[in-house]
This record gives structure tokens, C-alpha cells and sequence, in this order.
């Protein structure tokens, strides 16, 4: 790559010259985090200097944030993406604008703030400039937040991206949607789904010895019981957790700031005190606005004695719904609708919305019809 800066400079393009420079400053970040950061620094410290490209500028600001945020600097990381998009803003780099609201998706996913992954999901989905990775990853994040916390309506993104026609070069894309695929579908409990999600994906990371496609696309498989191999070179906490050192991976997914993926590290174990803190980080929820997902029920599942209050409910009602949720389902079984329950019950629609989701997720149902019908047989709704 060095070379190629070489033969740039010697022909005196200054646009070719600057993204080369990008190029290897993004190399040099992945191997050497400190050099390939006084590389890019410096480009952009020169982004109003002769010769500079506004577009290369952006490339090592939106490197300078992914890069930052994978070795675990995330504060670091959320300055640059901030950066990035003020930059793209003020020079109408449109594309690279909306590329860099993706990453920054992607990483309040990655946080655990879930419920504003999903508000800027959606500002990509409905931003007039649609560029196909943004697109699908802004969908794939949508569905990711739906099913971690047990809406019913997550395999509505998640279709969607299964049904977009992907360039077959455009393999990262094409992996995250398999990945994506793969969680909902355990979180769903539907494990055999797994292998036929992944396949495909896996055998051609396998095919081009891409390691951090195997561990990614392995995780899912190893935990539908599927056999994966480590790989001899992998060194992530994804790697770690194929070898079946889970304790080890929470540890290191905890350095990375990314505790969603340290609780299901914890809850992989099987120790019980790792199986009750992750119930209660999960249970917690503190950036979510739901107290009960999906992925802390199968914790919950795991760890004796992990919550009294659902143990209560349990017993008061066979799936395990409130006081408040029986009284919505039993509306619902009248035919009202969220507005006409609401005035009902004097709550907020908003309020109504949430406890029909939580009533389908607890009756495993996709629609108001089948819960309904769920709760008939449990005898939900006798009087």
C-alpha cells in the first residue's frame, strides 16, 4: 500500500494520492491502532489544506469511528462518528452522510441503547438517499431491536432485508444478514432455522478463510449445537466463544463495551452466579423501555429462582401475564381496538400498544386473532 501512495504522489493526482493515504492509514489502524490514528489524524488535520479530498476525509473519519469503537474506545469512537456526519453535512457528501448515521446505528446497537438504534434505523430508512449497505443494515438493526425485546413484528425488517437482491460481492452485507437471521431465529427458539439461515454464508466464509465471518456466523451455529472449528488465527471474543470459554468472552466483550454480548456470555456458562447476573443486566434493561424481553426470559429459564415478581405471575396466570395485560386481553377478546381499550382503561394508547406487545410475545402469538385464541385454551379468559 505504501507503494501505491508512492506511485500516486509520483503521478501528482492529488484525489488518488489522498484516498491511498486513506487506505493505508485504515490498514495501519487495524494492525497498529496508534500509528494508523496519527495517519488518518492527520489527514484530517489537513482537510482544508491544498490537494485534500472531502471525500477522503470522510473515509478516515468514518474509519477513525468504527476502528475506535472495535478496539474499545468507544467515547472515542462516538467523537468521530459526530464528527463524521457534521463533515458530511457541511459538504453535501450525501452518501458517505447517510453511511456514517449507519455506523452510528450500528453503534448504539452495539451499546445497548436500543430504542435509539431503532429511532435512527429509521431516520436511514426514511432518508431520500438510499445506498444499499446503510439500507439493509438500518433494517437488519430494526429487526435485531424487535426481537431482543420481544416485539412481535420483527420478522417485518428482517423479510424485507431477506427479500432485497444484495450484489453477491457485497459479502459483508450478505453476512450480516445471515447473522441477523440467526439471532432472531434462536431468540425465537426455532433452532433448526439456524443451520438453513447460515449455511450458505458460512461455507463461503470457510471457501475464503475469512475468519471474522466464520466466528460470526459460528457463534449462531455453535449455539443451535451445530460443530464449528475455531479458527487457528482467530483472537476475538466471538473466537472464544466457539472454544466454549464463555467466562473468558463476557470479560472481554465487557472491555468492549458491549454488555448485551457479555450477558449472553454470562448466561452460556452455567455457573450460577454468572446465570443471575446476567438475568439482572438483562432484566434491568435500563436503556431499553421494557423491563421483559425475549432474551431474558431464556436467561431467566436458566437461572433458579432468578425473579420472585415473575414467579408470582406465573403462578397467577399460566403465561405469566399482569393483572393490567389480562385486562387488555380481555378487551381485545371483545374486539376493541388500542384507541377504544385505552379509553377504556384510562391509560395512554402508547401505554395499550405496549401491553398488546407484551401479551403476543408472552402467548407466542404473531396477531391479536391468534391470542386471543392462545388465551381461550389457557383459559385466560373465563370469568
Amino acid at each position: 500500500m505504501r507503494e501505491a501512495v508512492a506511485v500516486a504522489e509520483r503521478c501528482g493526482d492529488g484525489e488518488i494520492i489522498a484516498e491511498s493515504k486513506v487506505t493505508l492509514g485504515r490498514l495501519e489502524l487495524s494492525v497498529d491502532f496508534d500509528t494508523g490514528k496519527r495517519s488518518l489524524d492527520r489527514i484530517v488535520s489537513e482537510r482544508d489544506g491544498p490537494g485534500s479530498s472531502p471525500q477522503a476525509v470522510a473515509r478516515a473519519l468514518t474509519g477513525l469511528g468504527v476502528l475506535s469503537r472495535a478496539v474499545g474506545r468507544s467515547d472515542l469512537g462516538h467523537e468521530y462518528m459526530a464528527e463524521t456526519l457534521a463533515y458530511c453535512e457541511t459538504h453535501n457528501l450525501d452518501l458517505w452522510r447517510i453511511n456514517g448515521l449507519a455506523c452510528m446505528v450500528v453503534a448504539a446497537l452495539e451499546d445497548g441503547r436500543w430504542t435509539e438504534a431503532a429511532d435512527a434505523a429509521t431516520r436511514v430508512l426514511d432518508d431520500p438517499r438510499d445506498s444499499p449497505w446503510p439500507h439493509v443494515k438500518a433494517l437488519l438493526v430494526l429487526a435485531l431491536v424487535r426481537a431482543r425485546r420481544g416485539d412481535p413484528d420483527a420478522r417485518v425488517p428482517l423479510d424485507e432485508a431477506l427479500g432485497l437482491d444484495i450484489p453477491r460481492e457485497e459479502l459483508m452485507a450478505i453476512d450480516d444478514r445471515a447473522v441477523t437471521h440467526a439471532e432472531i431465529a434462536w431468540l425465537e427458539r426455532r433452532l433448526d432455522e439456524i443451520d438453513a439461515a447460515t449455511a450458505a454464508s458460512f461455507g463461503a466464509a470457510v471457501a475464503r478463510k475469512d475468519t471474522s465471518a466464520i466466528c460470526q456466523l459460528g457463534y449462531w451455529r455453535r449455539l443451535a449445537g451445530l460443530d464449528v472449528d475455531v479458527p487457528d488465527d482467530a483472537d476475538d471474543p466471538l473466537a472464544l466463544c466457539l472454544g466454549g470459554a464463555w467466562e473468558e468472552a463476557a470479560v472481554e466483550w465487557a472491555r468492549l463495551d458491549r454488555p448485551y454480548e457479555a450477558a449472553l456470555a454470562r448466561a452460556e456458562t452455567g455457573k450460577e452466579e454468572l446465570l443471575r447476573r446476567a438475568y439482572d443486566e438483562l432484566q434491568a434493561a435500563r436503556r431499553t423501555p421494557r423491563r421483559t424481553t425475549r432474551v431474558t426470559a431464556i436467561a431467566g429459564a436458566r437461572c433458579p429462582g432468578s425473579s420472585p415478581r415473575t414467579r408470582a405471575a406465573t403462578r397467577e396466570s399460566p403465561a405469566g401475564l399482569t393483572a393490567r395485560e389480562l385486562d387488555v386481553l380481555a378487551l381485545l377478546a371483545n374486539g376493541l381496538r388500542n384507541a377504544q381499550i385505552a379509553e377504556r382503561l384510562v391509560i395512554s394508547p402508547r401505554t395499550v400498544d405496549h401491553h398488546v406487545s407484551a401479551i403476543l410475545r408472552k402467548l407466542q402469538s404473531s396477531t391479536r386473532d391468534e391470542a386471543v385464541a392462545r388465551a381461550g385454551e389457557l383459559g385466560l379468559l373465563e370469568a
